[in-house]
């Protein structure tokens, strides 16, 4: 037949034939598998056991049952045996702790070291300023690196953190400007 379609002496027609007759295949083969393997159904399928099946692992395609999988039903907590019982737990815990020392008063938190100390708080008082200036003027340089490493030196840790934060927050809204490449803090990169 397809000989007739074709020019006579032409070596094309077997091949374009077999190419043709592949792809129909193919797409019949495809729609067969779609109708008969996965239903139309976007339910969960499961395939039915039946004691008559056409042999080992085999199973003829109408034993296929269309099933709803429902969600387990949600246990209910009451609220006040809940709250017992994390009672008890931390009470069990706390037990299973050490006493604490008589000679420690644990009401009262640490005081600060610098809080005290008249020197130190003239200390973050220069570096205050200093940070302050360097927003005002909307540049932050080199030379500020260095002076805010040694005004810094030997405060407290949370001090030093609530200055840098400062000079971030200005660099992050654009009231302050880094004139070089090198982070704001710490030494300069080689």
């Amino acid at each position: 037949m397809l000989e007739r379609l074709a020019p006579r002496g032409s070596a094309s027609v077997s091949r374009w034939g077999v190419i043709g007759i592949a792809w129909l295949a193919s797409i019949a083969g495809a729609m067969w598998v779609g109708r008969h393997v996965w239903p139309e159904s976007k339910e969960t399928n499961k395939v039915a056991e039946s004691p008559g099946s056409q042999g080992e692992g085999q199973r003829p395609l109408d034993t296929w049952v269309t099933t709803r999988v429902a969600p387990a039903p949600a246990a209910s907590v009451d609220m006040n045996e809940l709250r017992q019982v994390i009672r008890e737990e931390l009470a069990q815990q706390l037990s299973s702790l050490p006493p604490p020392d008589p000679g420690v008063d644990t009401t009262q938190p640490e005081s600060d070291p610098g809080a005290t100390d008249p020197n130190v708080r003239a200390r973050e008082d220069d570096a205050l300023r200093f940070v302050d200036r360097a927003v005002a003027s909307g540049r932050w340089t080199t030379e500020d690196r260095r002076r805010f490493g040694a005004l810094a030196g030997g405060l407290p840790p949370k001090t030093i953190v609530e200055l840098q934060r400062k000079v971030h927050v200005a660099i992050n809204i654009g009231q302050l400007s880094v004139t070089d490449t090198n982070p704001p803090f710490g030494p300069p990169a080689p």
